[in-house]
C-alpha cells in the first residue's frame, strides 16, 4: 500500500488503482486499516476490479527481524495465561506507578515498605479482618448475602444502625430518637398506605407495636383500624377521604432502670425528696391497700384566687402542632388479670403558634373493648361520640327524661321522646309544637331550609316579617306565597288579574290563571265519557262541560236542557251528555239568530243530496245587446241583476237605447253570469217570462226570450197575434228604434 487506507463500512476504495486507471474496490475489510508499506492478500470476485480482503502481508525486512527472535516469540506464546493476568491488571499497575512516582502520593509504596511490620501483622490476622468486613457493612439498602445472626449494617438513607437476627434486619436501637416522634400526613382520595416523608419532611420510622395513629384526631385501633407492623409504613383498613389528616406518634423503646430502695441513703424516702421543686424524680407510684386516699393535694392559701392545683407541664425544647400535652389515664385489670386503660382525659396542642394557640381536650372511655372519644372539645366545636360508636346522647329536663335524645344506632333525634322514628321527631306531649321566633317583628325572616351538598338552601319555607307573607321556595326560587291578605299566589307576587300567574284571591274568592302563552288551565277525565266541569248556582247544577263519543267536547245546560258537542268537523246537538238528533231548535219565535255564514250547503227537510241547498247568490252583471252578433254604433244603458238559488238562475235585465247603431240581424243578449246547463235534447229547458218594451215596432204584440246554450246568450223573439198564436219571429234591429227600451225577466238552469 502506497498510503494508509481506512475502511468505510468495511470497504476500501482506491481511485486509479489499476494500470488503466480504473477504481479498485476491496470489500470485507471490517475495521482493519490497510497500512502504508504493507501488502494486501485479496481474492477476485465476479465483478471487475472488486476483491475480497483476506489479510495484510508484512514487509520482507520485518519478516526477517521476526524470524531472528522466533524463540522469544515461542516463549511468549507458551505463557499466554500470565500475559492475560497482567493484561487484566493494567489499570492497577498504572496506579502503582502513579503512586510511586508522585502522581498520586509521594513515595507511597516506600511508606508501605517502611511499615512492613504492620502489614505483616494485618496479614497474619487477615481472617479476622475479613470477618469484620462481613460483620459490619455500610449501605443505603439492607444486604441480602453472607448473612449471619449478629451482622450489623449502617443504613445511610435513615442514619440508623441495624442488626441481623432470625426475623431479618431490625433496628439495633429504637427507631425513634428520644421518647416519641410525630408525623403528619394529608390524605388523597382512597389512600390507605402512608410512608416516606410527611408534611414536615420527616421520614416515617417506628418500632412495631410502639405507635399510635389518629385519623382527623380520632385514635385508630391497632390491628383492626390500621396495620402497624412494617416499621416504615402504616396501612388503613379503609381508604381515607381527600384532605383527611393522619397524625402518627411513634414512641421510643427503652427501659428505665429499676431503683432499689436499698440504694437510697436510708430505708425510707424522706419528704425532702418528694416536695419542693424536685426535678430528679422520674416516676412515682403510690400504693394503698385499702380505700384511703392515694393522693391528696392540700392548699392552705386563704385568698379567693386559687385552691389546690395539679399542673401537667410539657417542657419541650421544640413544641409542634398536635403535640400531646398530657393525659390522665384510669387503669385497671380485667378478669384475665390484664392491666389496661379503661378511661383517659387527654390534652393536645392543635396550634402552638404564639398569638393563635389552640387546644383540644378529649375524654375517652372503653366501649366494647375499643377506645371511644365520648367527648372532644376544640376551639371550633364540642363533639359527643367522635368515635362513631353506638352511644346515645340524652339531655334530661326537670320532668322529662328525654328532653333531647340522639339515637346513635338509628341516626335519629328525638325531642321529648326516646323513640324517634324520623330524622327529627318532636313528641312526648299532647300538643307538640315547633317554634321559630324572630327577635324583630318588622324585618328579617323565620326560615325552614332544605339543602344538599351543592346548595344549603335549595328549598325553603319561610315567613317574611317585613310584609307578613309566607313563602315557599324550590330549586332556590320562590314558587308560591300567601300574602298578608290571604291571597295564594303561585309564580307571581301580584294578586291582580292582569299579570301572569295563578292567584287564589281571598278578597273576592276568585281564581285567576293568567299566562302570556300556552293554556291557562287543564281539566281532564280518564277512561269514560261524562262531565269534566260542573257549573252551579247555589246548590243547583246549571250546566256542565264534558266529553261524549270518546273525544267530543260538549257544553250543555242542566240535565233537562240542550247543548252542543264538537265532533270531527261538525257541531252536533247534545242533551244529557248524549247525542240528540232532530230534537233541538236553533232559536225560537222570540229569539232569532242574526246571520248564518255557510261555506258549504244547507240541507232542508232531509239529509239526502236532493235536500242540499249548496248555493245562494245575489249580484249584478252587465248585459250586452247585439244585432247579428255586432254592436257597431250601439249606445245604450244596459244593467242586469241575478239571483242564484242552487243551480236556478233568475235574471232581471233593463236596456234603454239612445242609439241603436248600424249593426243588423237578430237581437241577442250576452254577458249572462253563469254557464247554461244542458238538459235533454241539448235544450236548455229554461222557461222565460214576458218581455216588456217601449217604442218598439207597432206590429209587435207579445215578446219573450229563449236561452241559447250553445252560444251562451239570450235570443229575443216576438209575434204579432195578441193571443200568442200569431206569427213567431226573432226580433231584429228593425224592431227597435233609437229610443226603444226593454225589460226582461228570465230564468235558466246553470251547470
Amino acid at each position: 500500500m502506497g498510503t494508509t487506507r481506512t475502511p468505510s463500512g468495511g470497504t476500501v476504495t482506491i481511485s486509479g488503482g489499476t494500470v488503466g486507471g480504473s477504481t479498485v474496490t476491496i470489500t470485507g475489510c471490517g475495521s482493519t486499516v490497510l497500512t502504508a508499506g504493507f501488502g494486501v492478500l485479496v481474492e477476485t470476485t465476479t465483478t471487475l476490479n472488486t476483491y475480497t480482503f483476506h489479510r495484510l502481508v508484512p514487509k520482507a525486512t520485518e519478516v526477517t527481524t521476526v524470524a531472528a527472535i522466533s524463540s522469544d516469540i515461542t516463549t511468549v506464546a507458551g505463557d499466554t495465561t500470565d500475559i492475560g493476568v497482567v493484561s487484566g491488571l493494567s489499570s492497577d499497575i498504572q496506579s502503582l506507578a502513579d503512586i510511586e512516582d508522585g502522581t498520586v502520593a509521594t513515595d507511597a509504596i516506600s511508606n508501605v515498605g517502611n511499615n512492613i511490620s504492620s502489614v505483616v501483622t494485618t496479614a497474619s490476622n487477615i481472617s479476622g479482618v475479613n470477618s469484620f468486613a462481613d460483620r459490619y457493612r455500610v449501605s443505603s439498602s439492607a444486604p441480602t448475602t453472607s448473612l449471619d445472626s449478629g451482622d450489623l449494617y449502617f443504613d445511610t438513607s435513615t442514619n440508623i444502625l441495624n442488626v441481623y437476627g432470625s426475623s431479618g434486619w431490625q433496628n439495633a436501637g429504637s427507631s425513634v430518637n428520644g421518647t416519641s416522634q410525630r408525623y403528619n400526613y394529608t390524605a388523597t382520595s382512597g389512600q390507605t398506605t402512608f410512608t416516606g416523608s410527611d408534611n414536615n419532611g420527616n421520614t416515617l420510622a417506628y418500632d412495631a407495636g410502639f405507635i399510635d395513629v389518629y385519623l382527623n384526631g380520632v385514635k385508630l385501633l391497632n390491628g383492626t383500624d390500621v396495620t402497624v407492623t412494617s416499621g416504615s409504613s402504616i396501612v388503613l383498613a379503609s381508604g381515607a377521604t381527600t384532605g383527611d389528616v393522619v397524625d402518627i406518634v411513634a414512641y421510643g423503646t427503652f427501659s428505665v432502670a429499676s431503683l432499689n430502695a436499698s440504694d437510697l441513703s436510708s430505708g425510707t424516702v424522706p419528704d425532702a425528696r418528694i416536695t419542693g421543686a424536685y426535678t430528679g424524680l422520674t416516676s412515682l407510684t403510690i400504693t394503698t391497700a385499702d380505700n384511703s386516699t392515694g393522693l391528696e393535694l392540700i392548699s392552705t392559701d386563704a385568698d379567693a384566687n386559687v385552691g389546690p392545683r395539679l399542673s401537667l407541664y410539657r417542657n419541650s425544647a421544640s413544641p409542634a402542632d398536635n403535640d400531646i400535652l398530657g393525659d390522665i389515664r384510669f387503669m385497671a385489670e380485667d378478669d384475665a388479670s390484664a392491666k389496661l386503660e379503661f378511661a383517659k382525659i387527654e390534652a393536645k396542642a392543635l396550634d402552638v403558634s404564639s398569638g393563635s394557640r389552640d387546644t383540644q381536650l378529649r375524654f375517652q372511655i372503653r366501649h366494647a373493648d375499643s377506645g371511644n372519644d365520648i367527648l372532644k372539645l376544640t376551639p371550633t366545636e364540642a363533639v359527643f361520640n367522635d368515635g362513631s360508636f353506638d352511644t346515645d346522647f340524652r339531655v334530661e329536663s326537670n320532668d322529662n327524661a328525654n328532653m333531647l335524645f340522639v339515637d346513635a344506632s338509628a341516626n335519629k333525634v328525638g325531642i321529648g321522646t326516646s323513640s324517634p322514628d324520623r330524622e327529627l321527631t318532636v313528641g312526648g306531649v299532647s300538643n307538640a309544637r315547633i317554634g321559630i321566633l324572630s327577635n324583630d317583628n318588622s324585618t328579617g325572616a323565620s326560615q325552614l331550609q332544605f339543602g344538599d351538598p351543592d346548595n344549603s338552601q335549595i328549598g325553603r319555607i319561610y315567613y317574611e316579617h317585613s310584609d307578613n307573607s309566607m313563602r315557599l321556595h324550590t330549586n332556590n326560587t320562590e314558587r308560591m306565597r300567601i300574602d298578608s291578605s290571604g291571597n295564594v299566589l303561585i309564580n307571581t307576587t301580584d294578586s291582580s288579574t292582569l299579570t301572569a300567574g295563578i292567584k287564589l284571591r281571598a278578597s273576592d274568592n276568585a281564581i285567576a290563571a293568567v299566562v302570556t302563552s300556552n293554556p291557562s288551565g287543564y281539566f281532564g277525565r280518564l277512561s269514560t265519557d261524562g262531565d269534566i266541569i260542573k257549573l252551579r248556582k247555589d246548590s243547583t247544577t246549571v250546566g256542565s262541560i264534558g266529553v261524549v263519543n270518546s273525544n267530543n267536547l260538549y257544553i250543555q245546560g242542566d240535565s233537562t236542557n240542550s247543548g252542543l258537542q264538537c265532533g270531527t268537523n261538525t257541531i252536533l246537538p247534545v242533551q244529557n251528555g248524549a247525542n240528540a238528533s232532530n230534537t233541538i231548535d236553533m232559536g225560537d219565535g222570540s229569539n232569532l239568530w242574526k246571520d248564518l255564514y255557510l261555506g258549504g250547503g244547507l240541507y232542508v227537510g232531509g239529509t239526502g243530496t236532493a235536500n242540499k241547498l249548496d248555493d245562494y247568490e245575489e249580484g249584478t252583471f252587465t248585459p250586452i245587446i247585439k244585432f247579428g252578433g255586432g254592436t257597431t254604433g250601439i249606445s245604450a244603458t244596459q244593467v242586469g241583476a241575478y239571483t242564484k238559488i242552487g243551480n236556478l238562475v233568475t235574471l232581471q235585465i233593463f236596456i234603454e237605447f239612445s242609439n241603436k247603431g248600424s249593426s243588423t240581424g237578430a237581437a241577442t243578449i250576452s254577458g249572462i253570469p253563469f254557464t247554461i246547463a244542458t238538459l235533454t235534447n241539448s235544450w236548455s229547458g229554461v222557461g222565460t217570462a214576458p218581455l216588456v218594451w217601449h217604442n218598439m215596432t207597432s206590429s209587435l204584440v207579445q215578446a219573450g226570450v229563449t236561452v241559447n246554450r250553445s252560444s251562451q246568450f239570450l235570443t229575443l223573439f216576438g209575434h204579432t197575434a195578441s193571443n200568442g198564436n200569431g206569427t213567431n219571429q226573432a226580433l231584429t234591429n228593425t224592431d227597435f228604434a233609437n229610443n226603444s227600451y226593454i225589460g226582461i225577466t228570465a230564468a235558466y238552469l246553470s251547470t
